[in-house]
């Protein structure tokens, strides 16, 4: 029988081209090449994240087409770049507070070095963000 295996990322469509024996390992190969860095958001921006859906199709010779037998997928975080320090230091994260933010918590650190912060919602929830903020007041 043949078979094809399908991969969605963000919502662009690709063939899986090795040649893998389940629809598992096929979703492995998919999260292996994903490359973070065409979505790699700037500081300021919030948390891509990024949906991979993987469909097993096998080839019906009666009706000569692509049939969809399975899928399956997984959400992957990508964050954005972290601005820099103070010259010559390295940023030292510390927890400020956690707030609720609809479904999920933001999680509130700042620098104790430059006084930066940053907050994040660890919940891929379609509105998961990450920002990287000025120095607090």
């Amino acid at each position: 029988m043949r078979k094809r295996y399908r991969l969605i990322e963000c919502h662009n469509e690709y063939l899986v081209t090795e040649e893998p024996r389940s629809l598992e390992e096929a979703l492995e190969l998919a999260r292996r090449n994903f490359d973070p860095r065409l979505y790699s958001p700037e500081a300021g921006e919030g948390t891509c994240w990024v949906d991979l859906v993987v469909y097993e199709d096998h080839w019906d010779p009666d009706n000569e087409e692509w049939r969809q037998v399975g899928e399956t997928g997984c959400t992957l975080a990508v964050h954005p770049r972290e601005p820099r320090c103070a010259p010559g230091r390295q940023h030292e994260w510390r927890h400020v507070k956690v707030a609720g933010h609809g479904a999920g918590l933001v999680y509130t650190e700042a620098c104790s070095k430059c006084g930066r912060y940053r907050g994040f919602n660890p919940l891929p929830s379609g509105d998961g963000f990450l920002t990287h903020g000025a120095a607090l007041g």
